[in-house]
């Protein structure tokens, strides 16, 4: 408080009321004395209710006080006390004085020079103890800065080598999920993730697990909405990716999107954008401005991360998959049915091969051209895509041929699946530039029992031969090595 702009309050305890007079005068307009009497002095509840700058007590008073009120007055740290000392009394000591909770004496009679010295001095400590005070205030506050800065670079290295640990999209975006709790509740972490293509945007939606088809839908409007922005244009194509992996607090159907609970951010490298981060909550989100610093950051060790997961995939894609079909490639399916084989040898469990070619394939380059054979080859790796579990290994063989590795699938489960992908190709109706037209496939099976130990090469020269038997047989069927057998049989 500023002593020279306002009418500060001042105690006086047990003084003669021609002393109280004479104090007032002399500490001038800016004090306001409240004599307490000897007779009436204050107790706890009136030092709670007021607090005067200085209280000046007499020797008198202060010795005649019983124990309790004496304790009180030393307790209380609002105002700062003056011991007045009688004129013949004998001087106290600093160490006395201050013992006893008192900032100075004064000698009766009061003079104008001893009260203001006074005063001074009381302006002295009472700004010291402010300046004291604010310091205190600032170095609690730095500490916390502090605190928080410590806390923010912990959170953010714990995000960066979390993030560094895998090249799985997946496993990074839920691993965020569990740091990003600890800044606020988040629910789910879901993302989008495009790449340029000659026929525009292509997008991947990574969403969260257990979505119901609604909910799905509404996420996948919500990406698509936010990203369109930071893209330029809309996004036509895309593919849904579900992070099939929990992590610890996942939720099932967490519902569709509510902006005020998802935070959205876009992922760049550099200033090129590639993606957008969303983070949603159950409760509408109210970030403070370090939040929004550190979740910013954190966003941005992220999107590093994802960045070379994405790249880390796309070039595995390329070594491993065909890229007009995006199935695997020929080197890939020869590395996956060796494993495959191992397995089948360790555990004793069944598996088959389909081994698929398109009928007259050459008719549709010569009719329709060979983008038209392109865009034929592209769909039949979709639909075996499609129509594969999550085990199964669908791969281009080579040319319009194509082969699929089912574990754990016997010969009669193979024939069935065999005969669904026959129908589900054979049904396809193909437009292309105001034409349309159909294609069939022949399809060979070939299988090993849960006890049979035959190596890869049988496996896939029995699957071969099947094929053969189906183009001899007419085409557009599946058929067997044991079909083969039984011709034979027959025709003996």
């Amino acid at each position: 408080m500023d002593l020279g702009t306002s009418v500060e309050l001042m105690w006086g305890l047990g003084l003669a009321e021609d002393e109280a007079t004479l104090l007032q005068s002399l500490a001038g307009d800016e004090y306001q004395l409240r004599n307490w009497p000897l007779s009436a002095l204050p107790n706890p509840a009136d030092m709670q209710g007021e607090s005067p700058v200085l209280a000046w007590i007499s020797a008198d008073a202060w010795d005649g006080l019983p124990a309790k009120h004496r304790t009180a007055l030393q307790e209380w740290d609002a105002p700062l006390r003056i011991l007045i000392l009688d004129e013949k009394a004998t001087d106290l000591c600093y160490e006395d004085v201050a013992e006893q909770g008192f900032l100075t004496t004064i000698r009766c009679p009061l003079r104008r020079e001893a009260v203001q010295d006074v005063l001074f001095r009381a302006r002295e400590i009472r700004t010291m103890y402010t300046d004291v005070i604010s310091m205190t205030k600032e170095i609690l506050l730095e500490r916390e800065l502090l605190a928080r800065k410590t806390d923010q670079l912990q959170f953010l290295n714990r995000i960066l080598t979390r993030a560094s640990e895998s090249l799985d999209p997946r496993t990074i975006m839920n691993r965020a999920r569990e740091d990003m709790d600890m800044l606020f509740p988040v629910q789910a972490v879901q993302a989008l993730f495009w790449r340029e293509t000659a026929a525009g945007p292509e997008a991947e939606l990574y969403l969260s697990p257990g979505l119901s088809a609604e909910s799905r839908r509404h996420w996948c409007a919500y990406l698509l909405e936010q990203a369109a922005p930071i893209i330029g244009r809309e996004v036509r194509s895309y593919t849904i990716v579900p992070l099939e992996t929990r992590s610890q607090g996942q939720e099932g159907d967490i519902g569709g999107p509510q902006p005020a609970a998802v935070v959205a951010m876009p992922l760049r490298t550099g200033l090129t954008p590639f993606g957008l981060l969303a983070l949603s909550s159950k409760e509408p989100v109210s970030l403070a401005r370090d939040q929004v610093q550190t979740i910013t950051a954190a966003v941005q060790h992220l999107a590093l991360a994802l960045k070379n997961a994405l790249l880390y995939r796309e070039v595995q894609t390329m070594a491993d998959f065909d890229g007009l079909t995006r199935i695997h490639n020929r080197q890939s399916f020869d590395r996956r049915l060796r494993e495959e084989l191992a397995r089948h040898k360790r555990y004793q469990q069944p598996i088959s091969l389909l081994m698929l070619d398109l009928d007259h394939f050459k008719r549709i380059n010569d009719s329709f051209g060979h983008e038209a054979g392109d865009m034929v080859l592209r769909e039949l790796g979709r639909i075996l895509s499609e129509s594969m579990r999550e085990t199964d290994i669908a791969a281009r063989y080579g040319g319009e041929e194509f082969v699929v590795i089912l574990p754990h699938t016997d010969e009669s489960n193979a024939h069935t699946l065999a005969q669904r992908l026959r129908a589900a190709i054979s049904g396809k109706i193909f437009h292309f530039h105001g034409q349309t037209f159909q294609v069939t496939v022949s399809i060979g099976i070939s299988s090993i029992d849960a006890a049979s130990v035959d190596l890869d090469t049988n496996l896939v020269r029995e699957a071969d031969q099947a094929l053969y038997l189906a183009k001899r047989n007419g085409r557009n069927m599946v058929c067997r090595q044991a079909d083969e057998d039984s011709l034979q049989a027959a025709g003996n």
